[in-house]
């Protein structure tokens, strides 16, 4: 189902070519003729970095602090939905830490939902960004941090991973695609290294953008350094997942789509392999025949492993890109991509298996789903909470 269009195309979204569902290309060269991103080490732009300055903790809407969007805990997914009325759409939930929910409102403005289920007010960031919710509760945008880089993208996110940060930066308009809200893409993405000051900026060239809201720092080859994912795309070859060193060197490329105005989502990484091998979880083409696909580092390729059809990570139009996330839903240690169903009518859970991979849990919402997953972990076990289109907060957990 395409949200807000009257034709898959004229939304720019549409489902793979049938030619992509045959083993992808293990070729590291990027699918564009373009040269090969470039990048470089630059003076510091960060304007009162001190040595090593760590930024402050806090609960986010994309789950961590690094943009993988992994929550690390275990959620019952048969305790619950606790259902609770929130007078008005929700946009973004995000954990308070003691139990509570932060949600703010289509209208303006915030509630607070204890665990009880008791409604009180609540503060929201001004811009309307994805709220940050201190250890000390003070609600912070996600965009202040931007003030960091140097032009970085107006609507994105900040992420962050040992002594390293990383944004999107170098807003551009070549590439009018506009499913995330406007037709602004960045050209580059820039890691910070907080120790040294240093910036290492890597850009994409022309035609190519990077299409998303923020990099992933995550370690995808498991030697203990993490590298910088980014959703890259053009209107010849559509969206591909990118993975380079801190560097600026590419690690690896999965294969494109296949044809323009066709989007891939990153969510997550972790050891979602049937062995606990680690992996990447993406949707492509999220708007219309959605398929969650899991791939991992072979050689100088991301190497499609298996995938599902017909789920969802976004709606066409908001930038909650932070639909699914990988989490364990099904009792045991082990996570599963946990994402909305195509309809955003049901909560599923998507497991890896020896020779693909297949539902395992699945809830249904009795309404469309509208928010991203938020998760916490509480004194007695990992909860959830999304919101719907008539205004509810579902709450699974204790």
């Amino acid at each position: 189902m395409v949200i807000g269009c009257a034709l898959a195309a004229a939304c720019g979204d549409a489902d793979e070519p049938s030619s992509t569902t045959s083993p992808p290309t293990t070729t590291a060269v990027p699918a564009s003729t373009e040269p090969a991103p470039t990048s470089s080490a630059v003076a510091p732009t960060a304007a009162g970095v001190d040595a090593c300055e760590v930024p402050p903790a806090g609960f986010r809407t994309d789950v961590s602090a690094s943009g993988n969007r992994l929550f690390d805990g275990s959620i019952d997914l048969g305790v619950g939905p606790v259902a609770v009325e929130l007078g008005d759409e929700p946009v973004w939930v995000v954990a308070t830490g003691d139990g509570s929910w932060l949600v703010t409102l289509e209208g303006g403005g915030a509630v607070i939902v204890d665990g009880s289920g008791e409604v009180t007010p609540g503060a929201a960031p001004a811009d309307g960004a994805p709220p940050i919710v201190r250890p000390d509760g003070q609600v912070v945008s996600a965009h202040d941090e931007l003030a960091a880089f140097d032009a970085p993208l107006p609507a994105g996110r900040v992420v962050h991973a040992d002594r390293w940060s990383a944004a999107l930066v170098s807003p551009t308009d070549r590439y009018a695609h506009a499913v995330l809200g406007d037709a602004i893409e960045a050209g580059a993405v820039e890691v910070l290294d907080r120790c040294s000051g240093d910036v290492t900026r890597i850009e994409v060239p022309p035609p190519e953008v990077i299409e998303g809201v923020s990099p992933m720092l995550v370690d995808l080859d498991s030697d203990g350094v993490v590298e910088v994912v980014v959703t890259t795309a053009n209107d010849e070859v559509g969206a591909r997942l990118e993975a380079y060193r801190l560097d600026g060197t590419l690690l690896a490329v999965s294969d494109p789509v296949g044809r323009g105005r066709r989007w891939r989502n990153q969510l997550g990484a972790a050891p979602l392999g049937p062995e606990g091998a680690i992996e990447l979880v993406d949707v492509q083409t999220p708007h219309l025949g959605g398929i969650v696909r899991f791939s991992r580092v072979e050689g100088g390729a991301l190497v499609r492993q298996a995938s599902l059809r017909e789920f969802t990570s976004h709606v066409i139009g908001p930038r909650t890109l932070d639909l699914g996330i990988p989490a364990a839903a099904t009792g045991d240690a082990r996570p599963e991509a946990l994402i909305y169903s195509q309809e955003r009518a049901r909560l599923v859970a998507i497991e890896r298996t020896g020779d693909g991979a297949e539902v395992v849990a699945e809830v249904a919402l009795g309404d469309r789903g509208v928010t991203n997953l938020a998760v916490q972990q509480t004194d007695v076990g990992g909860a959830l909470a999304l919101g719907t289109v008539s205004g509810s907060l579902l709450i699974w957990g204790p």
